[in-house]
């Protein structure tokens, strides 16, 4: 720079401060004239000085005055381009200026300034996104030519900003930031692997143009060599929960990408092969044609597939079948590596199915869960003989483990049945308890041998437990003090069940010595239990008298007990009297059932159906027969025609209306029991049976 450039520049940088201080108090039309003069002033050297003065002019009030502004600095920028990011904010507000030369004109400037100058543009792309929705004419398609071009300097600033805009819930948004990203690609593919995952989701929108647009720009990005769009595809295709239309559209994408390289879709092929039985008919065929292509030059990429495209092949969509007949003879299979193939699949899906069966029922089978694993590792590597093997040996052991779970459960289940009947009886069958709860750990532990063993032995000890089970009545008293005659002294007797039965109909006889006050039977006394008697003796005499205690007892089953027990006590008054303990000799005596005849039966049985019922019983609750002849319809007063019961005030029979007999005499003996009887009585006063009339 000369000495006279010098001079013009100083001389200038002091008419332009004059000016601009002039501006700020003028009217408008004169402001304007005032910032239209300043271009003839300003020289490349003085714009960074005077720049952001000049961008100072952007906030006027008059719409006139910032449009001027505006022209002033694209000159400014003509003529020195450097140090101009201090008036980008400024030019983005002036987008949504309600004056649309203002508009037009900054986004011609912010342009300009984007293509030569980028990076001063950056800072500001998120408040540049947020305009793209700005229904203000004139700033849409300038803004999204700005945007573009931008992103083709700054592919990946501009990708994270555009992603905002990917929204399926606002449409026509949504659509112009792929139109933008779709712009962008075609220059810099890769830069819109910021962008993949969200064009990922966009694949299961419902807007048909957005489907179309992700799709397309997932498939430039793969191309273009985007690792991460085989990635996120996959978790696409291999999802549980995914929406069917993005699976469908993944697994389109994803054919295109495996014809490049079909590698990264392998871990897939489980999936697809579930997906051949969708309720889709787009999706089957999609998935066979995708593993086709990914196994067209490698067989075993889909060998685990190749069982579910032979079932295709009997789809019932025409469509399906035939993508499965292309998948199978792009893999190149056989007839007869078909067959083997087929087979194996078979036997190892039948392996499958039965191991589930048995675990579901929690049949442990270990040993089976390896042979199958040995079949899988067969089947992926083509030995389809050691295959079919290895998965007979694991069904055949798991069908056996589980006739043994059964064996073992049906064994348990009769033990408890068992020990619950002998329970009933009143027969102790604690150690018979013990076994089964011994077979049930085992049975839990998978061992169904032992488990089995267990619970038999716990029947056959329960039922020798019956066979020899019978009840043991011990009785104990304490003596506390002398017994005084002509008097009630308390005699508190303990009565214990040692034995292995439950006792019923306990009595207790004492001798003519003493008198007895007090509850003397007892109705039941299960096994181990005891049972206190708050009795009192009365002494019929003094000095040394014996008493003699008979107890009388049955088990369950009717069979009769009887013991005795003999004592000599002290009646008056004692000089040495010490408190002691009766009938101790007695205590570990055995017990031996009385064989003498029972006066009374506690049972008959049913001649027609053999059911055991109680002897008062007169009709069988099983079958209904009669077990006991009634003898008043045998004997008494009955119509002489039809042989029907009258009662002594009856003249007319009504059965049959024959006249009454004549009345008979009343007995005076009753038929069984011999005792006396009145003629006005209508049963026995001895045994209580009907009189009967002879």
């Amino acid at each position: 720079m000369g000495i006279g450039e010098d001079i013009r520049t100083a001389h200038e940088a002091s008419r332009i401060e004059r000016q601009l201080k002039r501006i700020t108090s003028a009217t408008p039309d004169r402001r304007i004239m005032l910032v239209q003069s300043l271009r003839e002033r300003f020289v490349p050297a003085l714009v960074p000085k005077f720049l952001p003065q000049v961008t100072q002019l952007l906030t006027d009030d008059n719409s006139a005055v910032r449009h001027q502004a505006v022209l002033l600095l694209t000159y400014l920028f003509k003529q020195h381009p450097d140090d101009f990011g201090v008036a980008i904010g400024p030019l983005v507000g002036q987008i949504q200026d309600s004056r649309m030369e203002n508009r037009r004109d900054s986004l011609k400037l912010l342009g300009k300034i984007a293509k030569q100058k980028p990076r001063t543009v950056q800072p500001h792309l998120a408040k540049l996104v947020n305009r793209l929705d700005d229904p203000t004419p004139g700033v849409q398609k300038p803004l999204t030519e700005l945007l573009v071009d931008l992103g083709c300097r700054s592919p990946a600033a501009v990708t994270t900003q555009l992603i905002k805009l990917l929204d399926p819930r606002r449409p026509q948004v949504c659509r112009n930031g792929l139109e933008m990203l779709t712009a962008i690609s075609a220059q810099k593919p890769k830069g819109l692997a910021r962008a993949v995952p969200r064009l990922v989701k966009l694949l299961g929108s419902k807007d048909r143009q957005i489907q179309k647009s992700a799709r397309k720009l997932l498939t430039t990005a793969g191309q273009a060599g985007v690792t991460s769009v085989p990635k996120l595809l996959l978790r696409a295709l291999t999802g549980r929960k995914v929406n069917s239309e993005l699976r469908l559209q993944s697994i389109r994408l994803a054919q295109q990408l495996a014809e490049h390289n079909p590698t990264p879709f392998v871990p897939a092929v489980k999936q697809l092969a579930r997906d051949l039985e969708h309720r889709r008919w787009e999706i089957r065929e999609q998935a066979a044609l995708l593993l086709g292509t990914i196994g067209r030059n490698e067989m075993k990429l889909v060998r685990e597939g190749i069982p579910a495209l032979a079932q295709a092949l009997n789809d019932d969509d025409d469509l399906v079948r035939t993508a499965a007949v292309r998948a199978m003879e792009k893999i190149k299979v056989s007839s007869l590596d078909y067959t083997e193939l087929q087979k194996a699949s078979e036997a190892l899906e039948s392996a499958k199915f039965v191991l589930r069966s048995v675990s579901n029922l929690g049949i442990e089978v270990e040993q089976a869960d390896k042979f199958v694993g040995d079949a899988k590792r067969s089947y992926n590597r083509g030995q389809y003989q050691h295959c079919i093997d290895y998965a007979v040996r694991a069904e055949k052991m798991a069908s056996r483990a589980e006739k043994e779970s059964e064996k073992a459960g049906a064994a348990l289940t009769r033990a408890e049945n068992t020990l619950q009947n002998i329970d009933h009886k009143g027969v102790a069958v604690g150690e018979a308890e013990k076994l089964l709860a011994q077979a049930e750990k085992l049975l839990a532990r998978h061992r169904y041998k032992e488990a089995r063993e267990q619970a038999e032995e716990a029947v056959e000890v329960a039922q020798r437990q019956e066979d020899a089970a019978r009840p043991d009545i011990v009785l104990r008293a304490q003596l506390e003090k002398q017994l005084q005659p002509d008097a009630w002294n308390n005699f508190p007797v303990q009565l214990e069940n040692l034995g292995d039965a439950v006792a019923r109909t306990i009595t207790l006889g004492f001798s003519a010595s003493f008198a007895v006050r007090g509850p003397t039977m007892l109705d039941t006394l299960e096994v181990g239990k005891t049972q206190v008697l708050a009795l009192e003796l009365h002494p019929n005499g003094q000095g040394l008298l014996p008493l003699g205690l008979d107890i009388e007892f049955h088990s369950l089953e009717g069979e009769y007990f009887h013991t005795h027990r003999q004592e000599t006590l002290f009646v008056g008054e004692e000089t040495e009297f010490e408190p002691r303990e009766l009938f101790v000799s007695e205590v570990d005596a055995p017990v031996v059932p009385d064989k003498t005849v029972v006066t009374r039966q506690y049972y008959v049985e049913c001649d027609n159906c053999g059911t055991r019922v109680p002897s008062d019983f007169r009709i069988c609750g099983k079958c209904g027969k009669r077990l006991r002849e009634r003898t008043d319809r045998s004997q008494g007063y009955h119509c002489l025609g039809c042989n029907s019961p009258l009662s002594l005030n009856q003249k007319f029979c009504g059965s049959c209306g024959n006249a009454a007999p004549a009345k008979p005499e009343a007995p005076t003996i009753c038929s069984h029991c011999n005792a006396a009887l009145n003629p006005e009585q209508k049963f026995c006063g001895g045994c209580g049976a009907p009189v009967i009339l002879i």
